[in-house]
Parts: C-alpha cells; sequence; structure tokens
C-alpha cells in the first residue's frame, strides 16, 4: 500500500526547516480531506488512540539517510487543537525524539501506534538508516 503512493512523492520540493538557511530532507506529502489517498492511511491507524477527528495529515517518506531537523511539533501542523505522529511500519532502528517535559525520548517507529509530543517539544528525525521510511502526521480540532 505504502509504496502504491512513491509516484505520489515525486518532483516535491525540500520542505525548509527553523532553521535559517538549512534544510530537512525527505518528501511530505500533505492530503487534504477530500483526497482519496487519505482512507488508505488512516486505516493503518487505530481511530480511537487520536484524539478526535483527523485534519490535517502530512504524509512523509524518508529514504536512507533522510532526516528531519529539529523543530517544534506543532509548527508543523499550523492552527490545530491536537497533534500525533504515527509511524506507518516497524523499524528497529529508526524513529523520531522528541522533548517530553524531562528528558529527550527516542522512540523507534511502531507500526499505526500514535505518538503525542506536546505542541511546543522540540522533536526531529535522526538520519534514515532503513532503506525507506513512511510516517504520517496527523492534526485535528480538539
Amino acid at each position: 500500500m505504502l509504496s502504491d503512493l512513491d509516484p505520489s512523492f515525486v518532483d516535491l520540493q525540500q520542505v525548509e526547516s527553523v532553521i535559517e538557511g538549512v534544510t530537512s530532507r525527505c518528501a511530505v506529502l500533505e492530503l487534504g480531506t477530500d483526497d482519496p489517498r487519505r482512507a488508505a492511511i488512516l486505516a493503518a491507524v487505530d481511530p480511537d488512540a487520536l484524539p478526535g477527528e483527523p485534519g490535517t495529515l502530512l504524509l512523509r517518506r524518508y529514504l536512507r539517510g533522510d532526516y528531519w531537523l529539529p523543530h517544534r511539533f506543532g509548527e508543523e501542523l499550523g492552527d490545530v487543537g491536537w497533534g500525533v505522529h504515527v509511524a506507518l511500519q516497524d523499524s528497529g532502528v529508526d524513529g523520531m525524539t522528541y522533548w517530553d517535559g524531562e528528558e529527550f525520548v527516542r522512540v523507534l517507529d511502531k507500526a499505526g501506534i500514535p505518538v503525542r509530543p506536546a505542541p511546543d517539544a522540540w522533536c526531529w528525525t535522526s538520519p534514515v538508516r532503513s532503506a525507506v521510511r513512511y510516517t504520517v502526521t496527523i492534526g485535528g480540532s480538539a
């Protein structure tokens, strides 16, 4: 299912990070509410684990060596009431690091399991070590 989305990532521009003049390296695809690809992505996420109805969906595809520089978790979602990060496949080496208020926590990818950093928490993705990594960041109204 995920590899079927690969053509959607062709020719996407890299996204600027919060560090001026430096870019993160991965492909980002925003899936609007009328995008038919949303259903396949949301089917991989436990709907009972979401705090509300999904609005914004940002799908990321990381190739080996791609990364997402440190940023505030909520900045990527815009004006939403809640946000979660979800890996779309398991990995024993790749994941997300975020500040939980007391320490930095590294969470390895577990398919479909939402991770909910605070909107102002710093987070990042270290260079990906597997061949390909897919994640989705979901935001919605409270």
